[in-house]
């Protein structure tokens, strides 16, 4: 039986040949740099449709900015955004608020000091949230930050005021019993 055309033994010296050339395509596909690729994309809505969509706008200056972990497009969680707002479009807001983006669901990145005109909605976590694709809009870099007002005055959390309270009854007894033992003494 005649052995079919091109399917005889192969010399040894073309085998390694061919084998090296392998290792050597691999070698260079994992040496080649990446890079991280996101894949954002949003319908085209006009400024009267994001802002229907929205359930607060308004437009305020950036204030402060809390990145967890490594920083945006890298994981780590949302990051939370806290305006100084300037003018309510939509909703009822205090002078400052915080608003939360996901830093992996594409996100713009706010920078400090820049003056945005923002369409947020309340998340199933009743925080303000924003998206790429919330309409949001750039209006000015380097604006100065404006102060605190003392109306935006924040209360520490509940528990810390029942401490707080326990703690002066406890001080308060301590110095009635001491100076009723003090008074029985003499």
């Amino acid at each position: 039986m005649a052995e079919p055309i091109g399917l005889g033994p192969r010399p040894a010296g073309m085998l390694r040949s061919l084998m090296s050339a392998a290792i050597l395509a691999s070698l260079a596909v994992m040496a080649a740099p990446t890079a991280m690729v996101m894949a954002c994309s949003c319908a085209q809505m006009n400024r009267e449709q994001a802002l229907s969509n929205a359930d607060i706008a308004f437009v305020g200056v950036v204030a402060a900015i809390d990145e967890p972990g490594i920083g945006p497009g890298f994981g780590g969680g949302p990051v939370r955004y806290t305006f100084a707002v300037e003018q309510t479009i939509k909703g009822e807001l205090a002078s400052r608020i915080s608003v939360f983006y996901d830093v992996t669901s594409c996100s713009p990145e706010f920078g400090l000091a820049q003056r945005w005109r923002v369409n947020a909605y309340v998340a199933e976590s009743r925080q303000l949230q924003s998206n790429l694709c919330s309409g949001n809009e750039l209006l000015a870099e380097g604006v100065p930050i404006p102060a605190s007002s003392p109306s935006a005055l924040t209360l520490p959390p509940l528990g810390v005021l029942i401490a707080f309270g326990v703690g002066l009854v406890v001080a308060g007894f301590s110095v009635w019993a001491f100076t009723r033992s003090a008074r029985g003494a003499s």
